[in-house]
């Protein structure tokens, strides 16, 4: 048996545990990236309509008919809007910097994950290798006692042999 057999299964269950906490990682860092492009494309959305209702409300000052309730109405409905907008880009700054603390979890989880895997691989090349020079010196160990047979019965037909 492999004397490292220990360490060897200690290093195997670390690079799998690694490997998992990277995909856990990555996948929370999916998931704050995909919130993080929905409240884009709301932002998105939610500038387009303010500039609608606005476009609206000067085609109605326009016009001339309005009265001028209606427009002080407009204006701060407008500015709701924007206040609305300027909350909401809070959020997505907050949602921002979660994204780059997944990110650097990530990075600190593939780095783990890189070196786990590195520490794997050295014990496993040195238990090829122990693996290999064990057979060599079983196999050695087989032909010397080969030939000591061949040579026991060689010397046992002599004696036959002998007068």
């Amino acid at each position: 048996m492999y004397p490292l057999q220990t360490l060897f299964e200690i290093r195997e269950r670390a690079k799998k545990d690694s490997e998992e906490a990277y995909a856990k990682e990555k996948q929370k860092l999916d998931e704050a990236q995909k919130k993080l492009n929905q409240m884009q494309d709301q932002l998105k959305t939610m500038r387009a309509m303010r500039a609608q209702k606005r476009a609206e409300y000067f085609q109605a000052m326009a016009s001339q008919t309005v009265k001028i309730e209606v427009i002080k109405l407009g204006e701060r409905h407008l500015e709701m809007l924007l206040e609305k907008e300027q909350a909401f880009i809070l959020e997505m700054n907050q949602q921002e910097q979660v994204v780059q603390e997944a990110q650097d979890r990530v990075k600190q989880a593939l780095d783990a994950m890189m070196k786990a895997t590195e520490d794997y691989k050295v014990l496993e090349k040195h238990k090829e290798k122990w693996a290999k020079k064990q057979k060599k010196i079983r196999e050695e160990k087989e032909e010397s006692e080969s030939d000591d047979i061949t040579q026991a019965r060689y010397n046992i037909q002599l004696k036959e042999q002998a007068p």
